[in-house]
């Protein structure tokens, strides 16, 4: 049985071993099993925003202090386990200044990632996973497709509103507000996510499913792609095969 204080060196341990693998599942495990209110997970944001054995800034202030410090593994924690912490919104807005032009060394796509889902107002969600879906399956990313579908699974298990706003776009895609705001690149042109409609419903749905299960108008929106020939071929998230073959898979384990 683990004692009250042990919890705190549960977390030490945890960021220990999150700094050594450069990962960080150790510390989401933890963290997950500590109540919001309690000392050890104010520790663990502490942690995380100074870690040990790095000479701290006199004060965090900038957005460019928070990118300097929380750096690595660092980013991914923070977006996960923090989402309304002031300093997990400085790093997405840090994000942005990278994706205008103003680069930055470590913001991999795992990172960009878990922040740009865990952060991003809710009316953007929709139009984000599609336009992320698309660029790692153009840039031969789909390495980081598991970070994609685990961020995203995690925003919706915990954000009705971003349940819900998946859900209507799913139900209709023109319920998605793809006006430039998160990931418009410096110098290039805007384009919405290209691939076909039942192919982005079809996306979104097998996220949808994995996080919450499939409502019955979800359910009933993929029913009309049961007869599609189309095959599903640009969806790093999902084995290419004809739609129809995607719906039953769907349709079976909601």
């Amino acid at each position: 049985m683990t004692t009250v204080a042990a919890v705190p060196n549960r977390v030490s341990q945890a960021v220990q071993a999150a700094q050594a693998n450069n990962d960080p599942e150790p510390v989401l495990h933890v963290a997950d099993r500590l109540h919001p209110l309690h000392a050890p997970k104010r520790e663990l944001l502490e942690l995380l925003i100074h870690p040990p054995g790095r000479t701290p800034a006199a004060q965090l202030i900038t957005d460019d202090d928070i990118d300097m410090a929380v750096t690595g593994w660092r980013r991914i924690a923070l977006a996960h386990l923090f989402p309304d912490d002031p300093h997990t919104h400085s790093l997405y807005r840090a994000l942005q200044k990278h994706l205008a032009g103003t680069y930055r060394i470590d913001w991999t796509w795992p990172k960009a990632i878990a922040v740009t889902i865990n952060i991003a107002p809710v009316v953007h969600l929709p139009d984000l996973i599609l336009r992320l879906a698309e660029r790692l399956h153009r840039r031969d990313a789909d390495f980081a497709a598991p970070a994609l579908l685990e961020a995203t699974v995690h925003r919706i298990c915990r954000d009705p509103h971003a349940e819900q706003a998946v859900i209507d776009a799913i139900i209709s895609l023109d319920t998605m507000d793809t006006r430039p705001a998160p990931w418009h690149l410096h110098g290039r042109t805007y384009s919405a996510a290209s691939s076909r409609p039942d192919h982005l419903q079809i996306l979104m749905a097998g996220i949808l499913g994995a996080a919450t299960g499939l409502p019955t108008d979800v359910a009933a929106a993929l029913e009309l792609l049961a007869d599609s020939d189309s095959v599903l071929h640009d969806n790093p998230l999902m084995t290419p095969r004809p739609i129809r073959l995607a719906v039953l898979d769907l349709l079976d384990v909601r």
